[in-house]
Order: C-alpha cells, then sequence, then structure tokens
C-alpha cells in the first residue's frame, strides 16, 4: 500500500510538471491509463511520462524498452553471476583494468602504507571517491587533501565510517578529459553513454548512443542530477536531438558555454566504437552492457565504468523513440 501511495504521489508531481491545467476528469483519465499500462507493460511512472505514453496508442507503446521489457533483455543476456564482475567497480577496474586508464585503490582493504603510496602518486592531491556499488553518480566526492599531516586522519576517519557502514568504496585518480568537451560544461567528466550487445553470433552490435553535459554547478553529469543528455547518431557520431533534462525542459544550446548541442560532432567517434566493441567481449556471459565513456586530454579514450542493467532512457527519452525492435531481433531466444 505504501508503495502505491508513493507512485500515486509521484505520478501527480510528474503529471503537473509535464502538463498545464488539468480538470478532475482528466486527472482520473490518465491514472486509469497508467493503471492499464502498467498492467501491460510493467512500467514504472517516470518511464510513462518519460516516454509519454499520455499521447501513444499501443503500437507506438509496444515499441518502447519499459520495465518488463527491460528485465527480459537484461535476464537473458547477463548471466546472473557474473553481473557484480560489470556493476561491482572493484571487480570492473580489475576485470577492465586496460580500458580505464587512471590509478585506482581499493579503499575499504588497503593499508595506510598503500594508500599513501597511491596519494603520492597523484597529481594535485586529489582524488574521487565512490561506493563501489553506487549508481546515478549517487555518493560520488572529490576529495582534496593538501597537508601531509592530514592524510591519516582522513584515512582513519573512511577506516571508521566503513566499519560501521560495511560499504566499500573505491579512490580514483581525476581524470581529464578533452579541451573540445570541457567546453561545453567544465565543472563535471562530461561522459558518452555507448549501449552494446554482443549477439549469439557473437558479433558485437551498437544497440544506441548518447552524450552527457553537467550544467547548473554539479559536479557530475548524471542526468538524475542536473545533467543535460542528447541523442547520437551511432553510424556518424553527430548529436542528432536536442539537450533534455529530467525536468524536461529542452535545449538547443548549452546554457552554460552556449554551444550548440544539435549537429555537434563527437570526436574521435570510430575510435570509441572500437574501443567499447572490444571492451565487450572480455565477458561474454554479460552481453549486454551501457558504457561511460570519458575523452581524454590526449585523445586517448577511456571507460570510466560499465552498467551491466543499463536503462535506454538517454537514447528513448532524447530521441523521441523505442528501440524494442533492435533488441528483439538480436538477444536471442
Amino acid at each position: 500500500m505504501k508503495e502505491w501511495k508513493r507512485r500515486y504521489c509521484k505520478f501527480c508531481r510528474l503529471r503537473d510538471l509535464m502538463l498545464d491545467e488539468v480538470n478532475w476528469w482528466w486527472k482520473v483519465y490518465y491514472l486509469v491509463d497508467y493503471m492499464f499500462a502498467y498492467g501491460c507493460y510493467k512500467l514504472g511512472v517516470e518511464e510513462y511520462w518519460n516516454y509519454r505514453f499520455d499521447q501513444l496508442r499501443r503500437s507506438g507503446r509496444k515499441e518502447f524498452i519499459v520495465g518488463g521489457k527491460r528485465d527480459r533483455i537484461y535476464n537473458i543476456c547477463n548471466q546472473k553471476e557474473y553481473r557484480r564482475l560489470v556493476f561491482d567497480k572493484i571487480e570492473f577496474n580489475t576485470l577492465y583494468d586496460r580500458f580505464i586508464k587512471r590509478r585506482w585503490i581499493n579503499l575499504s582493504t588497503c593499508s595506510f602504507y598503500e594508500f599513501n603510496v597511491f596519494f603520492d602518486l597523484l597529481k594535485e592531491k586529489q582524488m574521487i571517491i565512490k561506493p563501489t556499488l553506487g549508481s546515478e553518480g549517487s555518493g560520488v566526492e572529490i576529495v582534496k587533501i593538501a597537508k601531509e599531516d592530514d592524510l591519516f586522519e582522513w584515512f582513519t576517519s573512511l577506516q571508521t565510517k566503513l566499519q560501521k557502514t560495511k560499504e566499500r568504496w573505491v579512490g580514483e585518480e581525476l581524470l581529464v578529459q578533452s579541451d573540445e568537451m570541457r567546453s561545453f560544461y567544465p565543472h563535471a567528466i562530461n561522459t558518452l553513454r555507448i549501449y552494446t550487445l554482443l549477439g549469439t553470433d557473437q558479433v558485437t552490435r551498437i544497440m544506441g548512443a548518447a552524450v552527457r553535459w553537467g550544467n547548473n554547478g554539479s559536479h557530475t553529469d548524471n542526468i538524475h542530477n542536473g545533467g543535460i543528455a542528447a541523442c547520437v547518431d551511432v553510424e556518424t557520431g553527430i548529436v542528432v536531438s536536442p539537450g533534455i533534462d529530467t525536468n524536461y525542459k529542452t535545449y538547443l544550446c548549452h546554457p552554460y558555454s552556449s554551444k550548440q548541442i544539435i549537429g555537434y560532432k563527437i570526436e574521435h567517434w570510430d575510435k570509441i566504437l572500437a574501443v567499447v566493441t572490444e571492451a565487450s567481449r572480455v565477458l561474454p556471459q554479460v552481453r549486454h552492457v551501457g558504457w561511460d565513456v570519458v575523452i581524454g586530454k590526449n585523445s586517448e579514450i577511456i571507460i570510466l565504468e560499465g552498467n551491466s542493467r543499463p536503462d535506454p532512457i538517454l537514447v528513448q527519452l532524447t530521441n523521441r523513440k523505442g528501440i524494442w525492435n533492435d533488441y528483439k531481433r538480436n538477444i536471442g531466444k
């Protein structure tokens, strides 16, 4: 009952965000329509409004990957016992070490001596820390320790916290992005999300791509934390949609830099696709992955992390088009 109350409150909030004043009759209609759609597609409240199910007929709704279909892709493509190797950041960094191209350390198991050696190698004496099982940018912090005397105190405080919470955290070297990507928004590492699917024929297919930029002073580009996303054509690397945020506001230009979004050509696109294609074959037991990719200062292609349960919202929301048929042809079974 509590879950449905929470869902109802979210439904009303998003309805009021999407629509102008709505009379009581339409309010009842949309609520009943959502309940019907939930019964058919097992979709969440956000998915109903993200993909404008209120405006779609059944044929249009069937094209979108939502709750039930997303679970089907996940269960068919990604073997349960191997998913953690992608989702857990420590396991991921170990397995995909040659793709991440940065120093990192397991903060949950390292000694102070090991941490001191790691930190001493970092430029500007700062790093990024995050929980190993976090998502959507949650828990990510930038840590800067200028004085050597403060290092032991910070490390001891963190270890005390981790012992209490039983969490596992990873520390990583801060990345430096390309000047081109930085010019859109310099206060976050702006990334690309590339969706790959390793078919039963062992051929990797690029199922979708999006670019993300930070906004509003945020230190992350995640759209759930104030960022902006836009759809990228997988053949050309050209941005083909306006930017959009989770308040459904669209942008022809980035509000921070005024740089045009539609028509922007992602640099080194062929190289990016080659890297994620190679990475997709490292763990064939996890065939569907969403890769977060950074273009480095010296044009190197860096994989930030992988997601073994990637939500296609970045492609379907930005492009206003469902991609279920593309997946149905290639997932097998």
